[in-house]
């Protein structure tokens, strides 16, 4: 694996598709960002999945040498604000799937 401690702000597609219709509901045109607004690492992810799915299996996570790959320092939460003041409040979480 690359970069597992790598932080990103993911989110669903039913949560995305809740923010659409609240687009094309709203009688103003606005622009609302697409996003949990939590950053959660790669790491967090697999672990997440694996004490789901496969409880009973050993994980062990091992990073590729990162001196072939250059280190992504930049993570980027997403604002959320305008689409909670709309009334959507992110449902699905990758730790509640």
């Amino acid at each position: 694996m690359r970069d597992p401690e790598f932080r990103g702000d993911w989110h669903s597609a039913h949560d995305t598709v809740e923010e659409l219709r609240l687009m094309a509901s709203n009688e103003n045109a606005i622009d609302l960002v697409f996003a949990s607004g939590k950053l959660i690492s790669v790491s967090e992810i697999i672990h997440n999945y694996f004490a789901v799915y496969l409880p009973n299996r050993p994980l062990r996570i091992i990073p590729t040498k990162m001196s072939n790959y250059p280190k992504n320092q930049l993570s980027v939460v997403g604002y959320i604000g305008l689409a909670e003041n709309l009334g959507w409040k992110p449902r699905d979480t990758l730790t509640n799937i």
